[in-house]
């Protein structure tokens, strides 16, 4: 058993009325379930409850991405600009210019709609407009970029043309990195962001161990709005011996998911399929339901997850050692139903579905605003999106030869 004391995430923050921020939803009228094929509405207690069982989409009828991209930035070149290194974040600007949050190298870069090279801003280090942990890239309306420091808790702010404008330190959040984070930015340009600490004060034992997430928002200055929401955050195992503790991430552990969109924001932890929408003052307001069920956790699944872990492990006393810290772990009896939540440009959520060892082919379930289930969009292998517009999708992954690249795709939506 052993006992770690740390900071706490919330300092103190005071409850603040944001009834001008309050959100603003148009709810469905009373419609029959005919009306809205695969999808059900009722009211529990004021909280809208959307219950889905099949697409609204008729086969051959859905979005779906071009079968090649528009456009391919990442190369192995003599160009070093071409050459990208933990993408953390990409957008498409109104000018059709792409910039993209280049983490190993603490830099945004700027290119053309055809992918040559224009300019970048920032390089690592600790001074304005510098990085140590860059983590997220987001825009306001007028093309502003944000870009968020985890390691450091500061929001840089660039003009549209990369030039440095100032920076902000949420000093609210603890002086310890999170060990979970999300940023999102809200319609009015506060700024959310969700933290949450390892360990809180007391004893910790050998065992599942998941702190609270606590989502905080903040307004332009860096300062606090309120905590607008606390939820269950990412489980994690920890085992307590004699020499310390070891902790590692909980296999087919559930992991807090949230995405944000204008005066609203969606929480969810694939616990099962459902994903709560709240508003921005932290009321719940809806709950998108799908009666697809968590796959059960088989022999074979955990047979693939321990290969997994061994993966480019050479050192055979290093392989007995996390053999048997594996071998310490209860596997939970079922996976998570959803891995990720993503907004587009126009309000639809997109929810990827939770993929299994060896799986690189990101599906994504497509809801509208009300809640209604649309149906499923694939991805290419290993792709992970950062925006999606009205008519594309843009994200960055490997190839098969684990060059990084951003790619560009038309996303397709027959009428």
């Amino acid at each position: 058993m052993g006992r770690i004391q740390t900071a706490s995430v919330i300092p103190g923050f005071r409850h603040a009325s944001l009834s001008v921020l309050a959100l603003t939803l148009t709810f469905l009228g009373c419609q029959t379930e005919a009306e809205r094929s695969g999808s059900v509405v009722r009211d529990s207690a004021g909280v809208e409850i959307v219950e889905n069982s099949d697409f609204a989409w008729p086969d051959g009828q859905g979005w779906r991405l071009a079968s090649q991209p528009v456009l391919d930035i990442g190369a192995i070149d003599t160009d070093p600009n071409q050459q990208l290194f933990q993408v953390v974040g990409a957008l498409r600007l109104s000018d059709d210019r792409i910039v993209i949050a280049n983490s190993g190298t603490g830099e945004l870069r700027f290119y053309d709609i055809s992918g040559r090279f224009i300019s970048k801003s920032g390089r690592k280090g600790g001074g304005p407009g510098e990085f140590q942990g860059l983590r997220w890239l987001g825009r306001t309306g007028a093309d502003s970029l944000l870009a968020f420091d985890w390691r450091t808790r500061r929001l840089s702010i660039f003009d549209p043309a990369g030039n440095f404008v100032r920076s902000v330190t949420l000093d609210a959040l603890a002086p310890a990195p999170p060990s979970h984070i999300y940023v999102g930015l809200f319609g009015d340009g506060s700024l959310m962001i969700g933290a949450q600490r390892l360990f809180a004060a007391g004893t910790i034992q050998s065992g599942v161990h998941s702190d609270t997430i606590f989502h905080l928002r903040f307004d332009s200055r860096g300062l606090t709005h309120d905590t607008i929401g606390r939820h269950p955050g990412a489980e994690s195992y920890i085992l307590v011996h004699d020499g310390g503790l070891e902790l590692v991430p909980l296999p087919f552990g559930r992991t807090p998911r949230t995405a944000v969109y204008q005066s609203a924001y969606y929480f969810g932890r694939g616990d099962s399929y459902a994903i709560d929408l709240y508003s921005a003052a932290g009321k719940l307001t809806r709950s998108i339901r799908n009666r697809k069920p968590n796959e059960r956790v088989t022999v074979d699944d955990r047979r693939r997850y321990i290969e997994r872990s061994l993966e480019g492990i050479d050192d055979d006393d290093e392989r007995r050692v996390i053999e048997s810290l594996i071998s310490d772990i209860p596997f939970p009896a079922t996976m998570p139903v959803y891995a990720e939540l993503r907004l587009d440009s126009e309000g639809y959520l997109w929810v990827e579905d939770y993929r299994k060892a060896g799986d690189e082919r990101p599906r994504w379930t497509v809801f509208d605003p009300s809640g209604r289930m649309l149906g499923m969009v694939e991805m290419p292998d290993r792709f992970t999106i950062h925006q999606i517009g009205p008519d594309f999708v843009l994200g960055s992954g490997k190839d098969e030869m684990d060059i990084e690249h951003v790619r560009l795709y038309e996303l397709i939506k027959p009428r």
